[in-house]
Formats: structure tokens, C-alpha cells, sequence
């Protein structure tokens, strides 16, 4: 070959290589390093956004189903870390593990696309991090409340509270990706909040959650109306069991180990209602605390009581999600004992704080229609109905839209789902 030709060889390769190089971030999408080093400046809601957009294994299912459910973000992330950590010095050293803790519990809440399977690896990882290496700073704090909230988001109460407390489904799966995976099912994410975090009063309420949630008639997002039962109606299930059906035709019959489900579940109610009195005489909990009480008596049709807690959770509370989740509840109370106008101001006093909620927006142009105001509730619900809202995290089938309306009555259904929000502005403002 001749000089020429060597020279016009190694000047063509020297071409592709960089047309390959300058096409390769464009294929494999946003640098992590990159977008850590941006988090770490503070550019959270860019990185954020960036981070929605990482797209997810196309590989999933067989992911899933291996020894190690890793997806290649994630092993990514792992890979990194190290270096990433030391590169600023070890004077450096803790900030930036709580940085990547950090990053991780975003990474994760940001990609509701992919499998839950393939995303708390990542959040149980980070668990570890901060574990193996507390940081002592204060943003620590914020990180664990908005981990516990992120798990009760995904309605994961089994790795939150531990196979001891919530008894795993035939189908779980019993491969452990890492000793710490295996620590998190078996103790629960809880349990490491607790030993990170001491006395803090936030994690008393997800027990109580919990057994909030085991006293639900009903798993539909229908709305208030699936959980509430009346005395009188109480009264008539019991009737009807203790008769065994006797008078009824075996057609129309209601099937008796329904009745004993549901008889069960309210009969947990006083219980439940003693334990978030209790939870009430902590000041730092008494707004969440009045919230629930609430919704207990709501369930049971006693609306005096239910409204007296609301006005007392708005007075106490500062917490936005907290005050439009009670304004949601004060228009439902207002709606059943006809104060059709009063119903009207709560509602739109709980879509001041959630703009465009679907749920609350359904409740309030229907009370809008009732009183003739028919193209004000159109224009109510047309808005709402055109909104992206955001999907249920358990699973969706598109990236979590950036400005999706936060939806109050089913995050208050996963407990500190509500604060979520809330943990995650306060996390990026202790590492500002």
C-alpha cells in the first residue's frame, strides 16, 4: 500500500470514528455522569426531566424473571458510583453519597415505565449506601421520609414493612439480588429508616397506613363512596348473617363470606380510629393525623365528627397536600348533607392546591350541574379531562408526564404517597 493510500485510510477511519463517537450519546441517551454532575449543581427538574426520558430495557420481562434483576441503568449507576463519590476529595466524600442516594430515589420515581421489579433494586441500593455510610447531614432525613413515601407509592408495603409484618403472596418471588435486598424483604425499608433516623415522629403514621389500608371495602379508584357504609346498613348486614339468609331467595342472596369480609374490616375501624387519636397528640403529626380520623368517621356517615376533624387538621396543618386533601373531604361531607354551595367552595378551595385533580374537578362539576351552571362545570371538567393526569405508579405504559396534576384522593389511598412532592422539593433544598 502505498503512502498515500495509508494516509487516505487512516484519515477515512479517523472520520468514522468520530461520526461514530459524535452519534453514540445521541443512541444511548443521556450520560449519567453527566446528569449526576447536573444534579449536583442543582439543575433538579432538568435532570429530572432528563432522566423520564432514559429509555427502558427493551429486555424487561427476562430481566425480571433472572437471578439478578438489574437493568442496565441501574448497573450503570453501580459502576460508577465509586469513582464519582472520591473524585471531589474525601472531605467531599458524604456529601456527594447522599447526592447519589438522592439521584438514585429520583431515578427511580421518575421512570414509572418500567417495571417496579426493575426499580427499587435501585432504591435498596441506595438504602444501603447511606446504611454502610451515614452522612450526618440533614438532607438524610428528607431522603429516608421520601424513600418510605416512594415505597407506599407503588402500594409496596412488603419490602417496606417486612415479610414479618405483611405476609408475602404465593407469587412473590424469593431470589435476592444482594444481602441487602434480602435485609430489605425481610425487615423492611422501615426498619432502616428507623435505625438512620431515631425518635423521628413521621415514621409512626406507615404502620397505621397500613392497617388503614387493610380495613378498604374496596380497591377502586371509584371514589369515597366505595369505603362508606352506613349504621343502618350495618345493622342490616348483621341481620342478615345472623339469619342466615333464611328469608331471602338464594338468587338475590348476598354471598355471607362478603358480608363477614366487609363486617370484619369496619369492625377494625374503632381500633384504628384509637390509634390515630393517639398519633393526634403528636404536634408534628396531629394535621395527618386529624386528616384520617376524618376519613375514618366519614366512612361510617358521621359527618359532624368527620367535618369538626377537618377544621381542626386546617388549623394545625401547613402542609399543602394535606390542607386540599381536607378541602376534598369537607366538599364531600357539604355534597352528602346537601350544602350544595358549601360543597362548591370546598372543591374549589382543594383544586387551589391540586389544579386540575380529576377526581376533585368529577365532584365539582357535577355540584356546578346540579345548580344550572351547566358551562361552568363543562369548562371544569373539559379542563381536567384534557389534562395529562397522572397514571396509577404501579404501572404505565408512558413516562410519568412532567406536568402531570397531582390527583389527591388516590395518593391519600397509598398513605405518604400524598407528601411525596412535598419530601422530594425538601430533599433538593437540603443539598442546594
Amino acid at each position: 500500500m502505498t503512502r498515500v493510500s495509508a494516509a487516505r485510510c487512516t484519515w477515512a477511519l479517523t472520520c468514522a470514528v468520530a461520526v461514530l463517537s459524535a452519534a453514540a450519546p445521541a443512541d444511548r441517551g443521556p450520560d449519567l455522569v453527566d446528569l449526576l454532575n447536573r444534579y449536583d449543581r442543582g439543575e433538579f427538574a432538568e435532570v429530572v426531566r432528563a432522566m423520564a426520558e432514559l429509555p427502558p430495557p427493551p429486555n424487561a420481562q427476562r430481566i425480571a424473571r433472572s437471578d439478578n434483576p438489574a437493568e442496565p441503568v441501574f448497573l450503570e449507576l453501580q459502576r460508577l458510583a465509586p469513582a464519582w463519590i472520591e473524585t471531589s476529595g474525601s472531605h467531599a466524600a458524604a456529601r456527594r453519597r447522599l447526592v447519589l442516594a438522592a439521584f438514585a430515589l429520583e431515578l427511580t420515581a421518575a421512570r414509572p415505565s418500567v417495571s417496579w421489579t426493575l426499580r427499587y433494586p435501585m432504591l435498596v441500593w441506595a438504602c444501603e449506601l447511606l446504611r454502610t455510610h451515614p452522612t450526618q447531614l440533614p438532607g438524610e432525613r428528607w431522603w429516608h421520609l421520601a424513600s418510605i413515601a416512594l415505597y407506599q407509592d407503588m402500594n409496596d408495603w412488603l419490602h417496606l414493612l417486612g415479610a414479618g409484618v405483611v405476609r408475602p403472596s404465593t407469587s412473590e418471588a424469593t431470589r435476592f439480588f444482594s444481602v441487602a435486598d434480602k435485609a430489605e424483604y425481610s425487615a423492611g425499608h422501615l426498619s432502616h429508616a428507623r435505625l438512620a433516623l431515631g425518635d423521628e415522629p413521621r415514621l409512626l403514621l406507615a404502620d397505621v397506613y397500613y392497617a388503614e389500608r387493610q380495613t378498604f371495602l374496596s380497591d377502586s379508584p371509584a371514589g369515597i363512596t366505595a369505603q362508606q357504609t352506613s349504621p343502618q346498613l350495618l345493622d342490616s348486614f348483621r341481620a342478615m348473617l345472623n339469619d342466615k339468609f333464611n328469608a331471602r331467595p338464594p338468587r338475590i342472596a348476598p354471598d355471607p363470606r362478603a358480608l363477614k369480609l366487609l363486617l370484619d374490616r369496619v369492625d377494625r375501624l374503632p381500633a384504628l380510629q384509637a390509634r390515630y387519636e393517639d398519633l393526634a397528640r403528636h404536634p408534628a403529626l396531629r394535621g395527618d393525623a386529624l386528616l384520617h380520623l376524618a376519613f375514618l368517621r366519614m366512612r361510617l356517615e358521621a359527618w359532624n365528627e368527620a367535618l369538626a376533624h377537618l377544621d381542626a387538621a386546617l388549623q394545625v396543618s401547613r402542609e399543602p397536600m394535606v390542607i386540599g386533601m381536607s378541602h376534598h373531604f369537607r366538599g364531600w361531607i357539604f355534597e352528602q348533607t346537601g350544602r350544595r354551595d358549601d360543597a362548591i367552595e370546598a372543591y374549589r378551595a382543594a383544586l387551589a392546591v391540586a389544579p386540575l385533580a380529576r377526581s376533585t374537578s368529577i365532584l365539582l362539576a357535577a355540584q356546578l350541574g346540579q345548580t344550572g351552571r351547566q358551562e361552568e362545570a363543562y369548562e371544569v371538567l373539559d379542563a381536567a379531562l384534557k389534562a395529562r393526569p397522572a397514571p396509577d405508579r404501579g404501572w404505565a405504559p408512558e413516562p410519568l408526564p412532567r406536568d402531570a396534576p397531582a390527583d389527591l384522593w388516590p395518593l391519600y389511598q397509598r398513605g405518604d404517597a400524598l407528601m411525596l412532592r412535598a419530601y422530594l422539593e425538601r430533599l433538593r433544598e437540603a443539598l442546594r
